[in-house]
């Protein structure tokens, strides 16, 4: 027996056990129906789930509905990502790659705390940190960790990289292999904010140079559209702080932040769009902007018909909530 909610589109099915709640590429089983008074235990025609019940389903990984094992009420879950939307289409990409734009050499390094030491870059910039160690012993495992700000003990805070758990500790190791003449690495697979970078790890009594990290600014390849420059040092300044704000947001796509989500929030980047366009050029990253925008509006026939995304694309789990609040 099955039932399907008019207004939220997830389907609920009996099982031998307990009901099976699904959205399509997600399912979640709860025995009995669920805590006391969650769910009905029987799956009726009439059920109704809302987004408040579906937020309190809790997936796991592999789920046996009973004691007697059969196929058919085993259910493995989160073993594929959703399907694609109704309007995807698969096309080439038309902006311009992500690419190390400027290598940064800190401008100091000091020691806040025994064997803690924190590199500064005299700006907020995005990308990884370089880690070039000398020869050191195999086996040595050096912490990188980057942050926007300082505490008052002078180590890194990263307090605006969260909020929560997204910003909470953020670091990367390496592990020395003890190759003579000493190892440089970094990270390829995530990007940071950051102005300081904190290392620890090190061999006790080593004092590092600042040479120890370089900050590999990234951006999309985009062209400059025009510069600036004037007899007045804090106007160059402020230009510099506003320039790296714009710049440290061009990524694969237009980004909210260079921390915390990293998601493409049409709103954030429209409205300052003119500031935008006098210092890069967009033809090309502009396409495939408008492409993302197209694949983000439902097509589906549903109440949803028409929405446009309030950001897109959408890499978080809490998708369908997102859009259907906005």
């Amino acid at each position: 027996m099955k039932a399907r909610s008019a207004d939220e589109g997830w389907s609920c099915t009996l099982g031998k056990w307990g009901i099976i709640v699904a959205d399509g590429a997600f399912c979640w089983f709860y025995p009995d129906g669920g805590e006391a008074g969650t769910f009905p235990s029987r799956c009726d025609a009439g059920l109704s789930i809302t987004r408040e019940q579906r937020s309190r389903i809790a997936p796991r990984q592999v789920l046996d509905l009973g004691s007697e094992p059969d196929p058919k009420h085993t259910l493995i879950i989160d073993s594929k990502l959703p399907p694609p939307n109704l309007a995807t289409r698969l096309v080439a990409r038309a902006a311009e790659p992500v690419k190390i734009q400027e290598r940064l050499t800190p401008v100091s390094v000091v020691e806040p705390a025994p064997g803690t030491w924190v590199f500064d870059f005299d700006q907020n910039i995005v990308g990884f940190p370089l880690v070039n160690l000398p020869e050191l012993p195999a086996g040595t495992t050096v912490k990188v960790a980057p942050a926007e700000s300082l505490a008052a003990n002078g180590t890194v805070d990263q307090a605006s990289m969260g909020p929560g758990d997204p910003g909470t500790d953020l670091f990367n190791t390496y592990t020395t292999a003890g190759r003579p003449g000493g190892e440089t690495w970094h990270p390829k697979f995530n990007y940071f904010g950051m102005q300081w970078v904190q290392v620890t790890g090190l061999p006790r009594g080593y004092k590092p140079s600042r040479n120890l990290i370089t900050g590999l600014r990234v951006q999309a390849d985009v062209p400059a559209a025009s510069s600036f420059t004037s007899s007045s040092a804090r106007l160059n300044r402020i230009h510099k702080m506003a320039w790296h704000s714009m710049a440290s947001n061009i990524m694969s796509v237009f980004t909210d932040c260079p921390g915390r989500e990293k998601l493409s929030y049409p709103a954030d980047y429209t409205q300052p769009f003119g500031a935008l366009a006098r210092n890069f050029q967009f033809p090309a990253f502009l396409r495939t902007t408008a492409h993302h925008l197209v694949e983000g509006q439902s097509i589906a026939n549903t109440s949803m018909a028409g929405n446009v995304a309030l950001k897109t694309p959408v890499w978080r789990v809490n998708y369908h909530s997102t859009v259907a609040s906005s």
